[in-house]
């Protein structure tokens, strides 16, 4: 190439400028054109200024006085740009359906990669957006409250006393607002000789849509909630009010029958169902003065009746642990050390945003996941990509020697390192490109598939939509996309425009030995994020078949489980109605036996306090779960009783308050300090103010899942309308039992309505998250194996192909498959090795953690970390041994016939 020539004039005004004389006499003038002070700055670099100064002013000059020139400045250099850049397009074009098994290796690894991100960020977003909807969700915070009995925590939970949010704000002026709340579960709403069943309500008082924005269709926000018995419903339950021709609107106003033995309630305003990435669920809102008034104000003021949840906001620039510092003077203030409650209580504050991910605490208002879990799959999306573009890496270096010839030519041509740089540059935007245009479509044809596999309600529109850091997620997305793709291409680029032109004219070009280490290096990654993922997977699969397989100390299976006729009259034909109930199922065929209770298996049962061994007084301020059971509910599932008698029909009372007799289980023998269950049965144990005989103990059973340790229960006889009622079916009768109970139920308990489940449904669903995470680390460590192990594939036939005429020789010499598979092979098998022994001990530690989870787990397994082992061992194998046996049975002459 020509050394470039300046212009004619620039050469003239460097004459000029450098002219000793010509300087000396425009010195004086300087600073007052420029402000040059020469003194100071030195003659030297005042010169420089000037010139530099100079020279623009003269160029714009030029410019300014030839639009064509300044025209052909700006655009001839961008489409020179643009022409350059389709140029690169189309030589990447015609290199890719060259080696078209490059192009489908790197193509499916990069689209099954970026498919597997795309879904798991749209479950990773879902599950991180709860509750962030509302307007001042970061100035809100819910009120958590741990119970210490002699020194022990006995409830970590969101429940309180209704006294403490109005306290809260009178005490401390960092609180703005609060509201508080209770939940009524499920219940049955009648409008005339309409019945529908409300899944779950709460009692809220007249500030909850003050704080929380839940839009309100109809109606007035500020007022619908603050009269006894006024009730907001949602629209999905208030249309199923509808009559034909009628409108929502038709609804406020009208009063709707919800409780049996409380005043009419009156439709107060319609809200907009609740969204589902909310925490609170609800279809119905009662008035939380309704609740007030049921209770004769104890709802309202009371310190001791620890069933209500409070969500208080913050001053905006508060800080919440400085708040929660305050909190144990406010504790000694109100509860007087445990006078007031029985035990020391401690508040602390939440985030409203955290409460769905990263609660660990007892009687959950609402929707909560697992935080662990989430960050879990993300990790997963970010491995299965860094795997993907290491696989692109590997394989474009590893072509390079390939490329060699093309190199040379090109700079033999003129080509400079940077035209190479960018050409190669423009390769891996276009295959990325191509790979990620591919991945959302194939994400759309996945999107109901995954939604099935998830149970959530996800959307690809909703995650390039959802706003990070308040910045819509595409926008984040594209140019953090944009600069891996520019990080990860330049490496290759650089190797691949690196290449020297006198050494591909000898024929010795060829790879760098810290690129042959990098790409080492990156195998070793991609195989230790491999073994990882293979652990990890078995590991969830061993634990949920762990649990599933556990004698959980009863036996759930084919019980039917009806919910309760909640719209009957509690009265003194109650339990002799419920006895003829029971006498008229077990006499049908394929029925053998029905039982009641306040709570079935897989819910959190309530629980007493304050609990005290009458024969050893210093044994006191205890607590303990209870269920309210009736006498069968031990038989029924088959609890083994360990000492004394079971419960009798003789035990039972319609007032709760003349029932003196229950049942405990061998916790709770050990946490009331008796010496044995046969010494229990017949002690006493004052609950309530009121002594109760212990007349037998039953074997521990596991109330909830295997994420929690066993706790003491009191089985009390006593069970009332809105208790379940479950039936135990023959597996035979399953199909005309189902039908018989229906009408039996509508038979004695007349305008109810008859809902049901089956007991191991519902406890089994404890375990929907885990079942969750093990369908979806499943299907994306599949994509990972299969991923890894494409770029192998790609790499050893690289291998091969660089060695083909070495692999003839050694054939025509009489080399075995052996000696090919070790001379080829080995290589790989030891990177494949590197990683298993750097990914077992990762592996086992990062898993302990994550089991930490269980209250009860099996570790992780050392056949886990074998298998796991033996299977990336076996792929490894079977992937050279596929390539050795192409190459075993071709002929070496067609290699050797043009040497």
């Amino acid at each position: 190439m020509t050394d470039y020539q300046p212009p004619q004039w620039i050469n003239r005004l460097m004459s000029l400028l450098t002219n000793q004389r010509l300087w000396e006499c425009i010195e004086g003038d300087l600073y007052e054109m420029f402000q040059i002070d020469t003194e100071e700055l030195g003659l030297k670099k005042a010169r420089r200024k000037y010139f530099f100064r100079a020279l623009s002013f003269l160029r714009f000059r030029r410019l300014r006085s030839n639009k064509y020139s300044l025209r052909r400045l700006i655009f001839g250099k961008t489409q020179n740009t643009m022409g350059l850049f389709k140029n690169y397009l189309k030589v990447s074009w015609r290199d890719l359906t060259r080696n078209k098994t490059f192009a489908v290796v790197n193509l499916v690894g990069l689209v099954a990669g970026f498919t597997a991100c795309l879904l798991i960020l749209q479950y990773v977003f879902y599950e991180s957006s709860f509750d962030k909807f509302h307007e001042e969700a970061d100035l809100i915070y819910r009120v958590a409250n741990d119970r210490y009995q002699n020194g022990d925590l006995v409830q970590h939970g969101t429940i309180t006393y209704p006294a403490v949010g109005p306290a809260l704000q009178r005490d401390f002026p960092e609180v703005t607002g609060y509201t508080r709340m209770t939940t009524g579960g499920r219940t049955y709403m009648r409008r005339g000789d309409e019945l529908i069943m409300v899944t779950s309500f709460l009692y809220a008082d007249e500030f909850f849509l003050d704080m929380f924005n839940f839009p309100m269709k109809h109606g007035d926000a500020a007022t619908a909630l603050k009269e006894p018995f006024s009730i907001v419903l949602t629209e999905s339950a208030a249309s199923r009010f509808l009559k034909p021709g009628e409108e929502i609107t038709d609804l406020i106003g009208e009063t709707l029958q919800i409780f049996t033995s409380a005043p009419l309630c009156k439709v107060s305003g319609i809200l907009e169902d609740v969204p589902a990435n909310s925490h609170l669920e609800f279809d119905l809102l009662i008035s939380y003065e309704s609740m007030v008034s049921m209770s004769g104000g104890a709802a309202d003021q009371s310190w001791t009746w620890s069933d209500f949840y409070h969500y208080i906001k913050l001053q905006p620039g508060s800080d919440p642990a400085m708040l929660e510092a305050k909190f144990d003077e406010f504790s000694v203030k109100y509860f007087k050390n445990g006078e007031v409650s029985g035990g020391v209580e401690k508040f602390a504050l939440q985030p409203l945003t955290d409460a769905h991910l990263y609660s660990d605490y007892e009687y959950e208002l609402g929707n909560t996941s697992n935080g662990k879990i989430v960050w879990l799959m993300l990790i997963i999306a970010i491995f299965i990509v860094v795997i993907a573009w290491v696989n692109f890496i590997n394989l474009s270096t590893s072509r390079a020697t390939e490329r060699a010839r093309e190199i040379g030519v090109r700079k033999s041509l003129g080509a400079v390192k940077g035209h190479l740089f960018w050409q190669f540059l423009a390769e891996s935007v276009l295959v990325n490109g191509i790979a990620l245009l591919a991945a959302i479509a194939l994400t759309g044809l996945l999107q109901e598939p995954f939604m099935l596999l998830t149970g959530l309600p996800l959307s690809i529109t909703s995650l390039l939509t959802t706003k990070v850091i308040g910045i819509p997620f595409v926008l984040l997305f594209v140019p953090a996309f944009v600069l891996c793709l520019v990080l990860i291409s330049i490496y290759p680029s650089k190797v691949l425009a690196g290449f020297k032109t006198t050494e591909v004219v000898k024929g010795r070009a060829g790879l760098e030995s810290d690129s042959i280490s990098l790409r080492k290096t990156l195998v070793v990654f991609q195989f230790v994020a491999a073994m990882l993922l293979v652990t990890g997977t078995l590991t969830i699969y061993r634990q949920i078949a762990f649990m599933q397989d556990q004698d959980l100390g009863m036996n759930m299976e084919n019980n039917l489980v009806l919910y309760g006729p909640a719209m009957a009259s509690f009265d003194s034909a109650f339990i002799e109605n419920f006895g003829q109930f029971k006498r008229e199922l077990t006499a049908t065929p394929g029925i053998s036996s029905v039982t009641a209770s306040s709570r079935v298996f897989g819910q959190q049962t309530g629980r007493w306090f304050q609990i005290r061994n009458v024969a050893k007084p210093e044994v006191k301020n205890l607590s303990a779960n209870y269920i309210n059971v009736d006498p069968d509910f031990i038989t029924q599932f088959d609890i083994d009783l360990v000492a004394g008698r079971n419960l009798k029909p003789t035990d039972y009372h319609r007032q709760g308050s003349l029932v003196n007799k229950l049942i405990i289980n061998q916790k709770a023998v050990d946490h009331f300090k008796f010496d044995s269950p046969e010494s229990a049965v017949g002690q006493k144990i004052n609950v309530l103010n009121r002594d109760f005989e212990i007349v037998g103990v039953v074997e521990n059973y596991h109330q909830r899942s295997l994420h929690q340790p066993l706790e003491p229960i009191i089985f009390v006889p006593f069970y009332s309308t809105d208790h379940y009622f479950t039936v135990k079916i023959e597996d035979a009768f399953k199909k005309q039992a189902i039908a018989t109970v229906g009408n039996v139920f509508e038979k004695y308990y007349p305008g109810n309505y008859l809902d049901y489940f089956f007991m191991e449904d519902f406890y089994e669903d404890q375990y929907q998250d885990d079942q969750t995470v093990k369908s979806i680390a499943q299907l994306f460590t599949f994509l990972a194996i299969l991923i890894a192990f494409l770029g192998l594939y790609a790499l050893v036939m690289i291998t091969i192909n660089k060695k083909m005429k070495e692999i003839a020789v050694r054939k025509v010499l009489g080399a075995k498959i052996t000696d090919l598979i070790m001379m080829l092979g080995k290589d790989f098998f030891l990177l494949v090795f590197i990683a298993i022994l750097i990914g077992v001990p990762i592996s086992y530690f990062t898993l302990n953690s994550w089991l930490e989870n269980y209250a009860y787990n099996n570790g992780v397994e050392i056949l886990v970390l074998i298998l796991a082992a033996v299977g990336l061992i076996g792929i490894s194998v079977l992937t050279v041994l596929i390539q050795i046996r192409k190459i075993s049975n071709s002929n070496p002459v067609d290699s050797l016939k043009y040497e």
